[in-house]
């Protein structure tokens, strides 16, 4: 039992929580205005500092964005040393009593998680009904920390930014979550995926809405079933997320438009729904090897 010296001085509840008793610097980004569901991530670049004992009505991960840095924390009495390595993450699962302390700046993610959020996407995709996230502390974990690393671009991005990404990586990190770090192993239910006729509903939806700011929330809809369990399904139907299937689509209609009309990159952009010129670049070259210019020009 904790010491009445040890009992938490800081509960954070919310997505709207003063954290200036907790760090000395406001996060260089938030995603607090942007309200995702369940989800609030903080971009930080602390200095020197040790946080009174805290705790939160959140599941919150620590995500190092530091080269290698040493972190201590205590437990009990004791106060214990651990070495981070960048893209390591620590794991304050909701309600645990927390202290830290390091002596250099450091650069890192706060990512946290509703309870209610993570125990709705278990149900949904495993059946489980109540689930317990363990504590983990300078564990590596590059899907989580190349998860964040998109999340913090699209937060860069301002209102360009993509739902469906975001939601597909808030999806991805959730189910990963739930599966590598709760007390029982979770396997996925309906192993098998969508049937013929939800996928060919799905899918239509996709191609009727390709240019629109599509959202897992309204493809998952006219199936009859929640994002996440629809994200579950899709994948193991089609061997690729809602989100890659909605890329490669709009990456192909954009190569037949380069092919066959004389339409600037804008143009093209726009008509296959991109939020932008540059972000329409960056993935057609990361698809293709090529830029959008020079691939129309090659293909002339």
């Amino acid at each position: 039992m904790l010491s009445k010296s040890e009992q938490p001085s800081l509960i954070f509840g919310n997505r709207n929580s003063d954290l200036s008793q907790l760090l000395p610097k406001k996060p260089l980004l938030s995603s607090h205005k942007l309200e995702w569901k369940g989800t609030f991530l903080e971009y930080h670049r602390q200095s020197t500092w040790e946080t009174p004992y805290f705790s939160s009505t959140y599941h919150s991960i620590i995500i190092n964005n530091s080269p290698q840095i040493p972190i201590w924390r205590w437990s009990g009495d004791r106060k214990l040393h651990q070495q981070f390595d960048k893209g390591d993450i620590t794991i304050f699962p909701a309600h645990t009593k927390n202290k830290q302390s390091w002596d250099r700046e450091w650069e890192f993610f706060l990512l946290c998680l509703e309870p209610r959020f993570m125990t709705q996407i278990a149900y949904e995709s495993t059946g489980m009904e109540s689930i317990e996230i363990l504590p983990r502390f300078a564990t590596p974990d590059p899907l989580i920390y190349q998860c964040c690393l998109g999340l913090i671009s699209e937060l860069k991005s301002g209102e360009l930014c993509c739902h469906l990404y975001v939601e597909h990586l808030i999806s991805a990190l959730s189910i990963h979550l739930i599966r590598q770090y709760c007390t029982k192993n979770q396997s996925l239910r309906d192993p098998n995926g969508l049937s013929k006729s939800k996928l060919q509903q799905a899918i239509s939806y996709i191609n009727e809405h390709l240019t629109e700011d599509l959202s897992l929330k309204d493809i998952a809809k006219v199936v009859g079933m929640s994002p996440f369990y629809f994200t579950s399904l899709f994948k193991q139907s089609t061997g690729m997320t809602a989100y890659q299937y909605v890329i490669y689509l709009r990456i192909e209609r954009a190569k037949q438009l380069l092919r066959t009309q004389e339409l600037s990159i804008a143009e093209v952009s726009e008509r296959v729904g991109f939020s932008s010129q540059s972000h329409f670049s960056n993935i057609f070259r990361k698809h293709t090897n090529k830029t959008p210019k020079m691939y129309q020009r090659d293909t002339k």
